[in-house]
């Protein structure tokens, strides 16, 4: 390989971490074949055997696999044959190494859907170069297929999005029909308020959906800040409680805390209140009716580690990492409520206090939805305060002591002439100021020559 030739992290469109496999039953030339391909560095794996080839493609595809045509039993057509026939692993790139270049070998090899026929001895410089094109091409393939996906997930998301929005906007606008009849029909003030009360959670639920699209569009752009500020968790907890407190009627599930909450938080109040607020949203709308949503506080060694439960099925083990992803939506049975962004959300605001998100089991039934907060922000240290009493510092000192420059500079008594500045910009203002005759031969009467002003001796 050339000596310019650019390593695969620095190619554009190469795999991120591409994976070469070489299969090739005679020793020697699997090791030639081998170091081959090392001199591209990228992860090469070595196998002895075609069924141990397939066998390692089950376990993680390969972006390459470099393949002896001669392996006996099954030979490297008919491998090429089987990863060309499936729809798993048709994007490999193969290449097929023979003992001869006959021609009907070659018809054979790009029959069964090879990318490419070598034969022995191999030409070095030839074969990097068809590795890399099929490396960079895997990759390109590799993005226009996330690419692909991620558009679809949006389209889905638009639509989600729609739905989810209306369902708030709906029931608000009914709640406030009801509140005008009950008003009319001169109800008790009670009820009235029942009725605001339902308005006031959707809308705020509508709110909060908006400002999560809001956030993941600034997450995208690198514009996500977190504001700290000291406050209380009870009050915090208070409020989210009393937030609830309408979709907590409906379904009969009262909100418990637990645990104490007597704890000043340094984070961001508002991305806190709104991560409590979806998790808490939640669990209400997948628990089952009549049992509570239990919000479970733990002060640790500088940690706060709150956990939010409900009583319903618990969420499979597969899907505890998956659900914190953006437009992730899982089966009916376990969606979330939203367009896939609330716990999205969740988790990047959890982690910019430099906190953690994860699901666990509820040792009583059901699943726990837990996040943690450090007691203290990663802010700078106040100066340190000096107590009342002590002396003040002398002039000019830093630490408690004299500068290097301390006693240097004094004032001028009254009536004393001012001293002229210093400095390259001052000397320069005042050769402007003057006009010194100019002693050349050429300049009659000593005046410079047009326009031109003399510069003062130095």
């Amino acid at each position: 390989m050339p000596a310019t030739q650019p390593t695969a992290s620095l190619l554009l469109g190469f795999p991120a971490d591409p994976l070469v496999l070489v299969c090739d039953r005679d020793a020697a030339a699997r090791r030639e074949l081998e170091t081959l391909c090392a001199r591209m560095k990228v992860r090469t794996v070595a196998l002895e055997s075609a069924g141990q080839l397939l066998q390692q493609v089950k376990v993680e595809a390969p972006d390459l696999a470099v393949i002896a045509t001669d392996h006996g039993e099954v030979d490297g057509i008919e491998v090429c044959t089987q990863l060309k026939a499936s729809a798993a692993t048709n994007l490999i790139a193969v290449l097929l190494v023979g003992r001869g270049n006959e021609t009907d070998d070659r018809r054979t090899a790009f029959a069964a859907g090879t990318d490419g026929w070598f034969p022995r001895p191999v030409q070095a410089e030839e074969f990097l170069a068809r590795c890399w094109s099929l490396l960079r091409t895997r990759g390109l393939v590799h993005t226009l297929e996330e690419r692909r996906r991620t558009y679809r997930l949006r389209q889905e998301f638009s639509r989600f999005l729609v739905h989810d929005l209306r369902g708030p906007l709906t029931g608000a606008l009914l709640g406030i029909d009801l509140a005008r009849m009950k008003l009319q029909d001169g109800d008790s003030r009670d009820e009235v308020a029942t009725s605001l009360d339902d308005i006031a959670f959707g809308l705020k639920r509508l709110t909060d959906m908006v400002q999560d699209l809001l956030d993941v569009d600034r997450i995208d752009r690198g514009k996500f800040k977190v504001q700290r500020d000291r406050f209380s968790l009870a009050a915090l907890l208070a409020d989210v409680k009393r937030t609830f407190q309408a979709p907590s009627r409906e379904r009969a599930a009262p909100l418990w805390l637990e645990g104490p909450t007597d704890v000043e938080l340094d984070a961001d109040r508002d991305l806190v209140e709104r991560v409590l607020g979806n998790l808490v949203f939640n669990a209400l709308h997948h628990g089952p009716q009549g049992q509570p949503v239990i919000l479970d506080v733990a002060v640790e060694a500088k940690l706060v580690r709150i956990a939010v439960t409900n009583r319903g099925e618990p969420l499979p083990t597969a899907d505890r990492q998956r659900i914190f992803e953006p437009f992730v939506r899982l089966s009916e049975k376990f969606r979330t409520a939203g367009a896939g962004l609330g716990l999205a959300f969740c988790k990047v605001a959890v982690e910019a206090h430099g906190g953690t998100i994860f699901v666990e089991d509820y040792a009583g039934g059901g699943t726990s939805f837990v996040f943690t907060i450090p007691t203290e922000g990663l802010r700078p240290p106040a100066p340190p305060t000096k107590p009342a009493g002590s002396p003040p510092s002398p002039a000019g000192s830093g630490r408690g002591g004299p500068s290097r420059g301390a006693g240097r500079r004094r004032l001028a008594p009254a009536g004393a002439p001012r001293r002229p500045p210093r400095g390259v910009a001052a000397v320069r203002r005042r050769r402007r100021g003057r006009q010194r005759p100019c002693r050349s031969r050429r300049c009659p009467g000593g005046r410079p020559p047009s326009g031109r002003t003399a510069a003062a001796p130095r």
